[in-house]
């Protein structure tokens, strides 16, 4: 090398020669790193569990569209009487077209007003301050997670519980707020 030239890094700049002149357009391949396979292996079986879990109820879901109604609350997920009935029911009603053109607006009209309203109201809760702002927070976060009718159903029934009837009495108790009594009419 000359005196008074900078060093060169052989691997970020071209082969050189022998004399030490540099290749012109060849540049030699990094060194290959050696990934923490394990990490990464754990890495991808989570994300793999992750994948299942979240598709799994639509899996779930079109099994049990092809089940005949005695044998909706039987969690096996292949029918054992497989059947179109439920599809020629919905498609012959006539109905199905205005049910999800009316689905499909209303979830594109909640979704672009959700996107709009909720970035305005996560701005204003970042940028500025003012009193009271971890309650409108917390009070924000609430209604995020409320539970409708059919929730219980979808989340976990016990097995054993079957459909609720008119008639039956439903008894819980609820820590802090007591016993609740609820009869189906």
């Amino acid at each position: 090398m000359p005196l008074g030239a900078a060093p060169v890094d052989p691997i970020r700049s071209g082969s050189t020669k022998p004399n030490g002149d540099e290749v012109p357009g060849h540049v030699p391949p990094r060194p290959r790193r050696t990934p923490k396979r394990w990490g990464q292996t754990v890495r991808w079986l989570i994300l793999f569990g992750g994948g299942v879990l979240m598709v799994m109820p639509l899996v779930y879901m079109l099994s049990t569209s092809f089940k005949y109604s005695f044998e909706v609350y039987n969690l096996n997920l292949i029918p054992e009487e497989p059947t179109l009935e439920n599809y020629a029911y919905v498609l012959g009603d006539g109905r199905f077209l205005s049910w999800l053109w009316n689905s499909t607006f209303i979830a594109t009209v909640t979704t672009i007003s959700n996107v709009l309203f909720d970035s305005l109201v996560g701005y204003t809760l970042c940028k500025f301050e003012f009193r009271g702002r971890g309650i409108v927070f917390i009070a924000i976060l609430s209604t995020l997670f409320t539970l409708q009718p059919g929730d219980v159903i979808l989340t976990g029934t016990p097995s054993g519980v079957g459909p609720v009837v008119r008639g039956d009495s439903l008894h819980g108790h609820v820590a802090g707020v007591g016993d609740l009594r609820v009869s189906v009419t």
